[in-house]
């Protein structure tokens, strides 16, 4: 029993987790810090510039996720998130054939970061 217990309170401690990994385009070019980015589902309309890819991957809810990315894609100089793909998984964990706790959930977004083109003057 105090195996469980011990393996229970590990498993709280460990969760919560959110990873984000990032591909820059040019790794010679960085751009200042924005305040705001717009996320779209679709490819914008306006023109654009991609800055890289990113992957954001956790047990966190996913409404953490996206703001964890949001925070990421915004210090990178992001002006944009266009999301490629989401996907979610289950896990459940076990001790023996003794299920432990409810199914855990793991979130992945996978997305392009995107900085818009200015007008020629």
């Amino acid at each position: 029993m105090k195996k469980i217990l011990v393996i229970g309170s590990l498993l709280v401690m460990i969760g919560c987790t959110a990873n984000i990994n990032y591909l820059p385009t040019d790794s010679k070019v960085t751009y200042p810090p924005t305040t705001s980015t717009q996320i779209f589902w679709k490819e914008p309309t306006e023109k654009y510039h991609i800055i890289g890819a990113v992957t954001a991957e956790g047990d966190s809810a996913e409404e953490v996720l996206f703001e964890k990315l949001k925070e990421k894609a915004m210090a990178l100089g992001a002006e944009g998130i266009i999301i490629e793909n989401r996907e979610t998984k289950s896990s459940q964990a076990y001790y023996g054939v003794m299920p432990i706790g409810p199914p855990k959930k793991f979130y992945s977004i996978h997305a392009l970061l995107i900085r818009f083109e200015k007008p020629e003057n």
